[in-house]
């Protein structure tokens, strides 16, 4: 018997396996191919493609593919509303409003998968960019929003909605903070923490200049209470329980 075939006979699936590949990669490119001209003979805006990455992006992460890669997911939503904020900040394109929407759903879904799935990778790093895409998808989605429907619509003669921005950002800012701190969990405070600063920067250099009168005294008085507010959950969640009280009487003791 030749060494070929006691390879052969060793390793029988080796052979369909390579098939199997070549396979896959041709009907990949096949698919890409037809993707291409059927977006080229359709003359499809450019902004649908930031579209297509976000559904794709929301179909990785309900299915969780790639298993092997739990990284992937995430990083793809957040490169999505990256790139969708980006270019809506560079002309306003409302095309790119239901891909943004798309991205915020996806993040979402991503969050409640991380809190309700045991099988969830060991290392934090998929879950810490879960979170972060979570939280720049909010900021993103909810600005583009603010700006085409109250800035550029049906609020556009009136300066109150400046206050609509500063109040939802800083209030989910701190409901997340308060939340993951008093979770011990690391990266929702972080996200709070950065939707806080973002609201307060915004409440400082932009509401304070751009409004006047009632308006400003109305943003600042807002944004004081949620402060306080915040505080106060914050140090009521952190305060020791009757049980915590009970045992570290007994230890003093």
């Amino acid at each position: 018997m030749t060494n070929d075939a006691r390879t052969t006979r060793a390793n029988p699936l080796e052979r369909p396996t390579e098939d199997a590949t070549w396979l896959k990669l041709g009907g990949a490119g096949f698919l890409a191919l037809a993707g291409g001209f059927f977006w080229r003979d359709l003359a499809l805006p450019p902004a649908a493609l930031v579209l297509v990455a976000a559904g794709l992006s929301t179909l990785a992460t309900l299915l969780r593919l790639p298993r092997r890669w739990p990284l992937v997911a995430p990083a793809a939503v957040l490169a999505t509303v990256l790139a969708g904020g980006g270019w809506f900040l560079a002309d306003k394109d409302p095309l790119l409003l239901p891909a943004l929407a798309a991205a915020l759903v996806a993040a979402i879904v991503g969050l409640v998968q991380l809190e309700h799935h045991d099988e969830w990778p060991a290392s934090p790093l998929p879950g810490r960019l879960a979170w972060y895409g979570a939280g720049a998808a909010f900021l993103v989605a909810t600005w583009a929003f603010y700006f085409h429907f109250l800035t550029t619509g049906i609020a556009a003669d009136s300066v109150a909605r400046r206050l609509v921005p500063t109040i939802v950002w800083l209030a989910v800012g701190l409901g997340l903070f308060v939340a993951g701190g008093a979770r011990r969990g690391r990266a929702p405070v972080q996200v709070g923490a950065g939707l806080a600063l973002v609201a307060l920067v915004k409440a400082i250099a932009y509401d304070t200049t751009h409004l006047g009168g009632p308006l400003r005294v109305a943003v600042l008085g807002a944004v004081g209470a949620l402060l306080l507010t915040g505080g106060q959950t914050l140090a009521r969640a952190a305060a020791p329980g009757p049980a915590s009280k009970n045992v570290r009487n007994q230890e003093a003791s």
